[in-house]
């Protein structure tokens, strides 16, 4: 009889933990007689690709930026959601175990998942692969904590009670002129910093600068990467995108400069505020840029 290979803690957890033990109950949620007019203006001030549409707390689609921009292009900013929406949807429970989960993201793609009820279809929250990725990082913080530690638990932010030089480290694919997702990105990084317990204005000036950065590789590059780092000390993202480089990165961080197409600033994005907002919401800023090659930009908010 061979040795059994010893299955990791976190594996294990996949099945021993539940949906609802990671989901998000906060949901930006849409009706379905909105206008893809009003929908439009939901999607930037929230920093989201996307949203549930539901009726009488029950989510009968789903309406994408993709779905906007379609609109935009026909011409049909008045149309009502419930006419552009996807109505075949993918969900899933609050009671199914997270394993499954984790099963349809790999093989949908998706960045988020509604979570409904399963006998009446009621929206109840919104579940990201960051959301797994953090319940399971506490949990195992949690087996391993001594008696002492357990008893402090709810009296200090996470990242105050990580000792010596822990680093937590978060990297993201950006996609050139991926409208469906983008945002997703910043919004996994909000839900990192919320979950450690930052100091809020840390998340929201972090969250607004990585939402300006991640809009940028969209329109602008050729696509790359984002990563959140979080220490003891400071929160910092990293942009680095392959692309045609900033030009004049004096006139790039002056507010109101802007090369975005007309089509673009249709969408309400490109309103040359984006590297403004992220100097003016960061302790430290770097821009590293080549023409016709890429662009490093690199961006800390002090913890204390």
């Amino acid at each position: 009889m061979g040795i059994r290979k010893k299955i990791p803690k976190s594996q294990e957890l996949t099945y021993a933990l539940s949906v609802k033990d990671a989901m998000c109950k906060n949901v930006v949620k849409v009706s379905p007689y909105l206008s893809i007019k009003k929908l439009r203006e939901i999607l930037k001030e929230n920093a989201i690709s996307g949203a549930p549409v539901v009726e009488k707390g029950r989510v009968i689609g789903v309406i994408s930026i993709e779905d906007l921009i379609k609109c935009l292009v026909k011409g049909e900013i008045t149309a009502k959601i419930k006419d552009k929406m996807t109505k075949e949807i993918t969900v899933c429970h609050p009671e199914d175990p997270l394993i499954k989960a984790i099963q349809i993201f790999e093989r949908t793609g998706y960045g988020r998942l509604p979570v409904v009820e399963k006998d009446n279809n009621k929206l109840v929250g919104i579940l990201t692969k960051s959301d797994i990725v953090m319940c399971l990082f506490k949990k195992l913080r949690s087996l391993y904590e001594t008696k002492e530690e357990k008893e402090d638990e709810n009296h200090l932010p996470l990242y105050s009670e990580l000792k010596g030089d822990f680093s937590f480290k978060m990297e993201k694919p950006v996609e050139k002129m991926d409208f469906k997702k983008a945002g997703s990105v910043s919004s996994a990084f909000k839900d990192a910093m919320e979950k450690f317990g930052l100091p809020k204005d840390v998340v929201r000036r972090v969250s607004i600068s990585a939402y300006e950065a991640e809009m940028n590789m969209v329109i602008y590059s050729e696509g790359g990467t984002m990563t959140l780092q979080i220490d003891p000390h400071k929160a910092k993202i990293e942009a680095n995108d392959n692309g045609p480089g900033i030009d004049d990165v004096k006139k790039a961080l002056t507010p109101g400069y802007s090369t975005a197409p007309d089509w673009i600033r249709e969408l309400g994005f490109g309103a040359g505020m984006g590297l403004p907002n992220i100097q003016n919401n960061s302790d430290k800023l770097k821009i590293r840029t080549k023409k016709g090659k890429f662009t490093r930009l690199s961006f800390e908010v002090n913890l204390k």
